[in-house]
């Protein structure tokens, strides 16, 4: 009928933004990649455990290009790496922020009805082991399978940190408004 509500205008965006997030399975969104116990040792196992709001479960994604990203865990501030390169590998948290820049860290972005993670080195997908939906379900890297819900994941931006805090200096001095201030 011609009307504005038949009218749309359309606006190219990338499929992932930067930022903290939580990356959770496309069929259950109450689970989530975390990293193992929030652990900050390197080389600790990545896994898909019950959302509970943890640093272990927040992730802070850093563009490398459009399609390409790093994933960094906030429990340790490592990288999401592949630890081996064939099919069945663990996925871990490896090196801090001044790691570079590696195709073992970083990750194409694809979507196949849900965020697709493509490791750059071996060029297989961020997968959940058996589509399962348990506790500590290990996170592996698998070859693609176009069917396989497995391997799609929800990218959800996140806060840090949820709540209210006080900014303590090593002195014991807090940040405060001058005079109670709002400007």
């Amino acid at each position: 009928n011609n009307t504005n509500a038949q009218k749309f205008n359309l606006e190219k965006t990338d499929i992932i933004n930067e930022g903290i997030v939580s990356i959770r399975k496309v069929d259950s969104v109450d689970m989530v990649v975390d990293v193992k116990d929030n652990s900050s040792k390197d080389g600790e196992k990545i896994q898909l455990y019950g959302k509970n709001g943890s640093l272990a479960q927040r992730f802070e994604i850093y563009k490398i290009k459009n399609d390409e990203v790093r994933i960094r865990t906030m429990s340790s501030g490592g990288w999401l790496t592949e630890e081996g390169k064939e099919a069945g590998s663990s996925v871990i948290q490896e090196g801090d922020s001044s790691t570079p820049v590696s195709d073992a860290n970083t990750w194409k972005v694809e979507w196949n009805n849900g965020i697709v993670f493509k490791n750059k080195e071996s060029g297989l997908y961020l997968d959940v082991e058996g589509n399962k939906t348990d506790n500590a379900t290990k996170i592996k890297v698998n070859k693609k399978n176009n069917n396989q819900i497995s391997q799609r994941f929800l990218v959800v931006k996140e806060d840090l940190l949820g709540g209210w805090y006080e900014i303590e200096s090593a002195l014991g001095t807090f940040v405060d408004l001058d005079n109670s201030g709002s400007d």
